[in-house]
């Protein structure tokens, strides 16, 4: 896979980015972990990046790459809501294809799985190959076995990174632990090729590699990811308004990031809203704050409504105690009794539900909105 940095940005362009990869000028910090990873990646280490959602775990892999890509082939394979083997199959292959190899490797992949009659084509947009197999062709742990073998030959006269990202939801196939196991035993075999693992709910992916029963036990190397320092953002942040002639009241950084609770994207996500209810020359305000906040419930209203449309009333009276008064210490008196509830047993059931609804998730003993704006809105709505 080629990576590109981002254009040169001018006044008239968003400066900010969220729900995407960011790299280039759009990418902030990191330096640190970014030689420890390209130090992983040239010795062929194996490694896992922890951290909470959308605090720019796969930037950091592509910023990596992008000052790499002289030297270095990136095969990245998206795992989010993978189902099956037969679809974690395809995902690699579909990725493998997708690298902008030479003519004789394109043909040596092809022939390791000619048997599946694969469909050759070219994207239209990227000029790249893309690859087609018919849904009949049911692709299991041999056309694994063969996917790794393409592997193998290719890293022969390549340098080759394999980037599994939501490397978590593995665990929603069936037979997760075979599938992992099998996984397992063949990257293990290839000592020349860097794997590197993501995931975004972190207590699913701490899982995978710390627990002593799982195939992946101490299979790679733990990199953790947290929030950017504030002093370092809060400098990126400046300069990106102020490459649109745009600079900030005294507070309001600070209220950026309260809203979006530290967290990078949704960080992002703010000042992006922030840039488009101002106009250069603007000095950024509470007013401007109140509209960007307006623009991100008018954006994300349909989202809201879905959840909410998932909730019984006694989830929902949960949930919005949860955005008035935090998610620590749910089932103790002090928070029952803020919340108007009295059954700690019917409070855990619900806790799990909005867990599984993926609405809030647990980090360290605290849950947290997944979308940090939702808590926002249900707190307006009281």
């Amino acid at each position: 896979m080629k990576i590109e940095s981002s254009k040169k940005p001018s006044t008239k362009q968003l400066q900010f980015k969220y729900g995407t990869i960011v790299t280039g000028k759009d990418f902030c910090g990191r330096k640190d972990l970014i030689k420890q990873l390209t130090e992983h990646i040239k010795s062929a280490q194996k490694c896992v990046i922890f951290g909470e959602r959308r605090i720019g775990k796969s930037s950091l892999v592509y910023e990596t790459m992008l000052r790499l890509q002289s030297s270095h082939y990136l095969i990245s394979v998206d795992l989010m809501e993978v189902k099956s083997l037969d679809d974690l199959c395809r995902r690699m292959l579909r990725s493998i294809m997708s690298v902008k190899w030479n003519a004789g490797i394109i043909q040596k992949i092809i022939g390791f799985i000619s048997a599946l009659r694969p469909q050759i084509g070219i994207d239209s947009m990227t000029g790249l190959p893309t690859l087609t197999i018919d849904q009949r062709h049911q692709l299991n742990e041999e056309t694994l076995e063969n996917i790794f073998r393409i592997l193998k030959e290719t890293s022969r006269k390549k340098n080759i990174v394999v980037f599994f990202d939501e490397f978590q939801d593995v665990l929603n196939i069936d037979d997760s632990k075979g599938v992992l196991a099998a996984l397992r035993g063949k990257i293990q075999l290839q000592e020349t090729i860097s794997f590197i693992f993501a995931g975004s709910i972190r207590d699913d992916i701490v899982t995978i590699f710390t627990d002593a029963e799982s195939p992946f036990f101490k299979s790679a190397i733990p990199m953790q990811i947290d929030s950017i320092s504030k002093a370092e953002f809060q400098t990126f942040i400046e300069n990106s308004f102020a490459s649109g002639m745009r600079s900030l009241e005294n507070g309001i950084m600070d209220k950026i990031f309260i809203i979006a609770s530290s967290i990078t994207g949704d960080i992002q996500e703010m000042c992006e809203a922030l840039w488009s209810v101002s106009e250069p020359g603007d000095l950024i305000s509470e007013k401007h704050f109140n509209e960007a906040i307006k623009l991100i419930f008018s954006r994300e209203q349909g989202v809201y409504q879905i959840i909410l449309n998932r909730l019984t009333a006694f989830q929902l009276k949960i949930l919005t105690a949860i955005a008035l008064n935090g998610g620590k210490n749910l089932y103790s008196n002090e928070f029952m009794g803020k919340a108007g509830l009295s059954n700690a047993s019917s409070v855990r059931k619900a806790v799990s539900r909005l867990v599984e609804f993926k609405v809030i998730y647990d980090y360290q003993n605290e849950y947290k909105f997944i979308n940090p704006f939702f808590a926002f809105w249900l707190k307006s709505k009281i």
